[in-house]
């Protein structure tokens, strides 16, 4: 992510001026996942020993998995581009955060635990709070939503729709290596279903578009002229060029 063109990973006046300056922040500043190795990539930064330094005078405390400070910090030290006492400034509050979590004296999870910690009904309670409070209702085209409870039936389109694994996201532990065990999430066709007065036999379900490939859309295939709703859960929200010469395809995912 940029903002005026200076990636926000190496944008000095962003994370010193603004962040902690301004606002006083005195906690840790991380990278998105690669993004310091991404300053190369994007070309702010001419290699990795560049990125690093763009991005450790720019006030990053830590480079998440590219190892770009990894490789490099020691190396722009030496070379005298960073003092020693600047790294020693940006790694304390590292070291801060460990310390407060006890890291230093339990640095392991009681795996014991796991179990009586996650799912807990306060938590799953905060999630749903959270996760509704996140939403954002751009349009509501002839007063869609909330949805009627006369609704007779409902088609819901789209490999999104009841993918459960996706709602879990990459940045969750079931998310990343789960099989969906030990957490619940609720699919948008799980949520219909429960909250609408729709039987399953009328809450029509269509995988529609693969996420991985490319095929045409046959709007007349979907066989939904005489339902109430249509959640199309794919099409891109400004839709697609419709050429002449061939059907019209659908070539990306969105939710």
């Amino acid at each position: 992510m940029d903002l005026n063109d200076v990636p926000a990973s190496g944008n000095h006046w962003l994370l010193t001026d603004v962040l902690r300056k301004d606002w006083g922040f005195q906690g840790i500043v991380l990278s998105d996942a690669f993004a310091v190795g991404n300053l190369v990539t994007h070309g702010y930064a001419s290699d990795g020993e560049d990125a690093a330094y763009k991005a450790i005078t720019a006030g990053l405390n830590m480079d998440m998995a590219s190892l770009t400070y990894s490789h490099n910090l020691a190396k722009v030290v030496k070379e005298g581009k960073v003092s020693e006492a600047y790294i020693d400034q940006m790694v304390l509050p590292i070291l801060e955060a460990k310390f407060d979590l006890g890291l230093f004296d339990h640095p392991y999870v009681d795996e014991a635990s796991v179990d009586t910690v996650l799912n807990r009904p306060e938590g799953i309670a905060l999630e749903r709070k959270l996760a509704g409070r996140s939403m954002v209702l751009l349009r509501n085209e002839n007063r869609t939503l909330p949805l009627s409870k006369d609704l007779k039936k409902v088609a819901v389109i789209g490999p999104l729709a009841d993918a459960s694994h996706d709602i879990e996201g990459g940045w969750t532990v079931e998310g990343l290596f789960g099989k969906g065990s030990k957490s619940h999430p609720v699919t948008v066709l799980a949520g219909i279903r429960n909250r609408l007065v729709v039987p399953m036999r009328k809450s029509r379900l269509s995988p529609g578009l693969s996420r991985r490939r490319s095929i045409p859309v046959c709007w007349s295939s979907l066989q939904v002229r005489s339902l109430h709703l249509h959640l199309l859960l794919k099409k891109p929200p400004n839709g697609l060029p419709r050429p002449r010469q061939r059907p019209p395809t659908l070539t990306s995912s969105w939710p």
